[in-house]
């Protein structure tokens, strides 16, 4: 019986070594493909959102931190490893009392903002606007049902498709396609670590982050006649 089982063992371990030891193979078949994927979907995101800023991208040119011109010199060259096609910012809600003019000119000139959404911290504007080099025209659409607003923005996007790339909404519908359609939120929303700042919403990242994101990612990817950017 001892000779019996220990036969069965070595044939199941065998069995399993060949089946690891198979190659596996992927065929792509390029000619095939229904529709172009916008490589603007496979951007990233960069809100005034805790430390992601300041103390972050951010760290001033006086920083322990190697840096250039005050940005983190890991940041940048990953950014630039990585070939990021467009970065999402300021956000998002800080982006409702942020004014592009507030982020150019001396450091030393700029007026503070208060970061009213996330956290009430004080900003200075070190953070140049002109950190990015080529920014996108998006317009955007009232956070509640805000039917005017729609209708305008709407009627000016139809009339005028060249004054914007994309329209930014929380409401997906838009009709005939004729300009693109911008998901510019989306994922999972945690509790806040306990003993930090509410307002930094600072989450523990999880496997349910990676699978949202690979949900996500697939819709788009199924609907680039709409989605031109995530």
């Amino acid at each position: 019986m001892k000779h019996l089982k220990f036969g069965v063992v070595a044939l199941f371990l065998l069995f399993s070594v060949k089946l690891m030891a198979q190659e596996n193979r992927m065929t792509v078949y390029p000619d095939e493909a229904k529709q172009l994927i916008s490589k603007e979907i496979y951007g990233q995101f960069a809100e005034h959102l805790g430390h992601g800023i300041y103390g972050g991208i951010y760290v001033g040119e006086k920083s322990d931190i190697p840096n250039i011109d005050g940005y983190r010199t890991d940041v940048v060259n990953a950014l630039k490893a990585m070939k990021v096609s467009v970065i999402r910012w300021p956000g998002g809600c800080f982006a409702d009392t942020y004014h592009w003019k507030d982020g150019i000119g001396p450091k030393d000139k700029r007026p503070s903002i208060v970061n009213v959404n996330w956290g009430g911290v004080t900003e200075d504007n070190r953070f140049s606007t002109f950190m990015w080099s080529a920014p996108y025209k998006i317009a955007s659409d009232p956070n509640v049902d805000d039917y005017n607003w729609m209708e305008t923005v709407m009627k000016k996007t139809m009339r005028h498709p060249n004054l914007i790339q994309g329209i930014s909404l929380h409401y997906y519908t838009i009709p005939h396609n004729r300009v693109g359609l911008i998901i510019d939120e989306w994922g999972d929303w945690f509790n806040v670590k306990p003993g930090t700042n509410p307002g930094f919403l600072y989450q523990q990242n999880s496997m349910r982050d990676s699978l949202v994101a690979g949900v996500n990612m697939n819709i788009f990817n199924n609907h680039t006649d709409r989605v031109t950017m995530g």
